[in-house]
């Protein structure tokens, strides 16, 4: 039985609706919550007896076809969460491992999360993002063509949001595909309803009985794999923004109610975005991608802005992965063709203009094929970026940016030739560990006499039985060649059992390949800029470094005028 609320004198009937739909809507979730407490696990039985009771109690009939909806909504998602019949199945289906991603968009009006979402979907090539079902919700609509109720269907109007959008979300994560939206669940929740109610657009017993409906629900509100929170540069480029989305859009006008000279309630939905990131990390254990300087005009224009917020996006999901030309796993297979197509043993130089290509990832995935045991994997201390997360354990591992590892040797000394002394010293058999690995081999610079010096090492390990897999970046920052590595490319043309597999990525400001690696120096401020031509020093780590087309984007800055970068060797 539903434990009634105390009701206004005046009975349901004669309430306006917008009253009495939030009297029923308390009454509903007050009765849910009760049928809870009495019995943990929920029959169905019980569940449909409830839910019969509880049709003739607050009285549906006597709401709106559009108003049932919601109330039968929300009984459903409470089934679903008390796995009643068969959507126990579905449940089980829910919390499952999938495959498919979901990212979500939080930010002010006008901010262009649609834009970039829609951009997003394009470059990963999945179907066009999901929209919030303005057209779909008869509330938003009624609010539309009555400016004058649009307070009086603000609460149906975001039960709508909440239920389709809940609905929307576990569709989306039983599926293995990418799913982009504009918006996201937590977005009304978070953002939204507090803005309304700081705005007055939701009284104190509306913003309570929707809290009562969200914490009811929560269990079952599926969690974005990622959202991406969109601050503006400037509360007067946002509200220029929305001014021209109003154009380009008519369903949109009446957005710019919120638009006045001194933009108050734009600027609240500004200052909320430090909260609500706040809240989806710490309550709600959702990774958060945030950007504090949006040009909301510059965005809707430039592709390159979005394109930006695109790589960004796509790096915190580990989806570089598609930049990457040749695939790892195709590396992986060539190198193991090169190695068995011959009787004597080789040398095999994977190499790119720029870093972030994948390389270290093929080296892992062609150790594994190989088995760990046969292998003996070294890397320069000068490589070491230990202090970045991720790359903790560095030292005793070779690790790629996507997490995969390999046990590695650290020479301490950066020399090629302890390389040498590291197999006589230990006795190792190349019948036993046929198979050397030498990361960021570029770096092994100590006590080299000359570029050749390090060929000759490299070839003496490979005439004492051992096949060298070698992987190195062709160009520094600069534009100059890095170290030996011409060298060692040169030698690919001259010798046969000497090979190089070229692998490359792309900018992270246009769709151009990248020439090169861009150095980027941190401020006291924590602000980056770009570094200098002539700044020799040098510093391992992902943070600082991002490939670059070297075209429009250029990897440093006062390169000399006449300067001509030499072309690879190859």
């Amino acid at each position: 039985m539903i434990k009634k609320e105390k009701l206004p004198q005046a009975k349901l009937s004669e309430l306006s609706p917008q009253r009495a739909f939030l009297n029923r809507l308390s009454l509903v979730t007050h009765g849910l919550k009760n049928l809870e407490n009495g019995y943990p696990a929920i029959e169905q039985t019980e569940f449909e007896n409830f839910k019969s009771k509880l049709t003739q109690e607050v009285e549906l009939e006597r709401l709106a076809s559009c108003e049932q909806e919601l109330i039968y909504g929300i009984l459903d998602l409470f089934a679903l969460k008390h796995k009643v019949g068969c959507r126990e199945i579905l449940f089980k289906e829910l919390n499952k491992e999938h495959s498919g991603k979901m990212i979500g968009f939080v930010g002010p009006l006008g901010i262009a999360k649609t834009t970039i979402a829609k951009s997003l979907a394009n470059d990963l090539e999945v179907e066009q993002a999901t929209v919030e079902p303005y057209d779909q919700n008869p509330f938003w609509k009624a609010s539309q063509e009555e400016p004058e109720k649009y307070l009086e269907f603000m609460l149906r109007s975001q039960i709508f949001f909440l239920i389709s959008n809940i609905s929307a979300d576990i569709k989306t994560r039983l599926d293995s595909k990418i799913n982009i939206s504009d918006t996201s669940t937590l977005a009304d929740i978070l953002m939204w309803v507090e803005w309304y109610r700081a705005t007055g657009q939701f009284d104190d017993k509306e913003y309570q009985t929707y809290q009562e409906l969200v914490d009811l629900l929560k269990p079952i509100i599926p969690k974005p794999d990622l959202i991406v929170a969109l601050k503006p540069d400037s509360v007067d480029n946002l509200k220029e923004g929305v001014e021209k989305r109003a154009q380009a859009d008519p369903s949109r006008s009446g957005e710019l109610i919120f638009t006045t000279e001194d933009n108050p309630d734009l600027a609240m939905q500004v200052e909320l975005i430090d909260q609500i990131v706040e809240n989806l990390i710490k309550q709600w254990q959702i990774p958060v991608l945030k950007f504090d300087e949006i040009d909301p005009q510059a965005t809707y224009e430039n592709f390159e802005v979005r394109y930006g917020i695109i790589y960004q996006i796509r790096e915190k999901l580990g989806l570089l992965k598609d930049f990457l030309s040749p695939q790892p796993e195709e590396i992986a297979r060539k190198v193991l063709h090169l190695m068995s197509s011959s009787d004597e043993k080789q040398i095999i130089v994977i190499h790119s203009k720029s870093m972030f290509s994948g390389k270290t990832t093929a080296e892992c995935m062609i150790a594994k094929t190989l088995e760990e045991k046969n292998v003996l994997v070294f890397q320069p201390k000068a490589a070491l970026r230990s202090h970045e997360k991720g790359f903790e354990d560095q030292r005793i591992n070779v690790i790629s940016r996507d997490g995969l590892k390999l046990k590695a040797e650290t020479i301490e000394n950066n020399n090629l030739n302890a390389i040498e002394k590291y197999i006589k010293d230990k006795n190792i058999d190349p019948k036993e560990k046929p198979y050397i690995f030498i990361d960021e081999v570029m770096l092994f610079v100590a006590d080299c006499e000359s570029p050749k010096g390090v060929v000759k090492v490299l070839e003496d390990l490979r005439r004492m039985g051992f096949h060298l897999i070698l992987d190195g970046i062709d160009y520094t920052f600069q534009g100059e060649p890095f170290t030996f590595m011409f060298e060692l490319l040169k030698e690919t043309k001259n010798n046969s059992n000497w090979h190089e597999i070229r692998t490359s990525t792309k900018c992270r400001y246009c769709k151009k390949e990248a020439g090169g690696t861009r150095r980027l120096i941190i401020n006291p401020d924590g602000t980056k800029t770009i570094a200098d031509y002539n700044d020799t020093a040098f510093e391992a780590g992902n943070s600082i470094y991002e490939p670059v087309c070297c075209e429009k984007h250029k990897s440093c800055i006062n390169q000399p005028e006449d300067f001509q970068r030499e072309e690879l060797p190859v």
